[in-house]
């Protein structure tokens, strides 16, 4: 078995995994091949503007009705799907069940 000198396993492993990883990238397209495209943070399609207002208040002052719409309330390390819906209301919560942010998605 051949040995490398210490000093060039780190940048050959560094160079090695950076190329591995260079090929992993690829633009997102729709189904008809055109890039996708991801809604700038002033789109407010889903109205959560209107709820922006609440940022600091604990999670049970969002109001009942919108608990019926396309709601996903986020907690700190949770899984969420990265799929983007232009009516679904994302609510950012803390550990605290606070508010932290509020957007669409």
């Amino acid at each position: 078995m051949l040995s490398c000198p210490s000093t060039l396993r780190l940048p050959t492993l560094l160079a090695a995994m950076t190329l591995g990883l260079a090929g992993c990238y690829s633009e997102s397209t729709h189904s008809s091949g055109t890039p996708a495209t991801v809604p700038s943070a002033g789109d407010d399609t889903c109205g959560a503007g209107r709820l922006r207002a609440l940022v600091g208040q604990p999670v049970s002052m969002l109001p009942e009705a919108l608990k019926e719409t396309s709601l996903r309330i986020i907690k700190p390390g949770q899984a969420v799907t990265l799929d983007y819906s232009a009516s679904r209301i994302n609510v950012h919560a803390d550990r605290l069940n606070r508010i932290t942010g509020v957007t669409c998605g």
